[in-house]
């Protein structure tokens, strides 16, 4: 009796870096393709998932990011950058050959992002005003509390109240209010904003400063902090807990386009370098699933080559490229 299998993957990239140009997501992907073909017994499957982020190839003597295999019977990555040479294995890490092929599955869709938290911290005041001379100190740049204020960069108006000067120190770091009045400085911070004041009242008066880093990902983790104000307090010497993936992934859109490119004779029909050579592209925006299968197996040409090439919104680059592929072979 044949034995048949039906064909089910399942992959879960997390992120460990920030897109490059990217600086709210990184990328990952976290997918169940339930394919629905199936492998006779005796058969072999080749499963790739094709992220333009680790691309190898040089297409059409562009930069566009792509991804080359072909070369029969023997399987190889065939990307430019790694000469021809790499064969490609099967799951029990064995070289694979295809002396047939039955079906070739291209399935195109979005990378998912996956959301990253910014590293963040929060200002505490006891309600008791500050005193002149004490600073807030963070990352690189020093904050001044001044009952008179100077032309001295850095410096923040003690006012009336505890909750007014910590109100004067958060328009200096968003450089809002009126500057020369509520505070001295040329420029908004540089690496944090500053979110809105909270206060309670019970047991006793506190007012919070919430301070989030620009960049998010964990080198926000960097940004230090400190106070010599007497009645102002940070949680720790730093900002913490950026870098955090949210999960699940939230949705994306597709952007840009995948080029599939199927040439020298991979596809049945006349021999490579014929005039009547089978050679087929496609240009895919929008996800989708793309089949090349016939009822019977056939041989492909020695130098049958299979090419995905992603090409951004901008024409070259993957920065703008929210796609990601799955390549299915399925033969003997």
């Amino acid at each position: 009796m044949a034995v048949r299998f039906t064909i089910n993957t399942a992959f879960d990239v997390t992120p460990a870096v920030i897109a490059p140009g990217i600086s709210s997501a990184s990328p990952g992907l976290k997918a169940f393709e339930p394919w629905g073909l199936t492998i006779e017994e005796g058969e072999k499957c080749f499963h790739r998932v094709l992220d333009p982020a680790n691309a190898n190839n040089n297409y059409g003597g562009v930069n566009l990011d792509s991804f080359k295999f072909g070369t029969f019977p023997d399987f190889r990555d065939r990307a430019s950058s790694i000469g021809y040479a790499v064969r490609q294995l099967d799951a029990q890490g064995l070289p694979i050959n295809f002396n047939t092929l039955r079906l070739i599955a291209v399935r195109v869709q979005p990378r998912i992002p996956y959301l990253v938290s910014a590293a963040a911290t929060i200002l505490t005041s006891d309600g008791t005003n500050s005193a002149d001379g004490e600073t807030i100190t963070i990352d690189s740049k020093t904050y001044t509390f001044k009952t008179t204020l100077t032309s001295v960069e850095g410096q923040v108006k003690i006012g009336t109240t505890a909750l007014l000067t910590l109100t004067n120190l958060q328009r200096a770091i968003l450089h809002t209010g009126t500057s020369g009045t509520d505070y001295y400085c040329a420029v908004i911070h540089p690496t944090v904003t500053a979110g809105t004041i909270t206060t309670i009242t019970s047991p006793s008066t506190e007012h919070y400063l919430p301070l989030t880093a620009l960049t998010t990902g964990s080198a926000g983790n960097s940004i230090a902090t400190l106070s010599t104000a007497l009645h102002l307090k940070f949680p720790y010497y730093s900002l913490y807990s950026g870098g955090v993936s949210s999960n699940p992934p939230t949705a994306a859109p597709f952007n840009g386009s995948v080029i599939i490119k199927i040439e020298n004779g991979l596809l049945p029909g006349s021999p490579a370098g014929s005039p009547l050579a089978s050679n087929l592209a496609l240009l895919s925006t929008a996800p989708g699933l793309h089949l090349f299968a016939l009822e019977s197996p056939w041989t492909p040409e020695t130098n049958g080559s299979i090419t995905i090439a992603f090409k951004g919104d901008s024409g070259t680059a993957d920065l703008d490229t929210n796609a990601i592929v799955t390549l299915l072979l399925i033969g003997n």
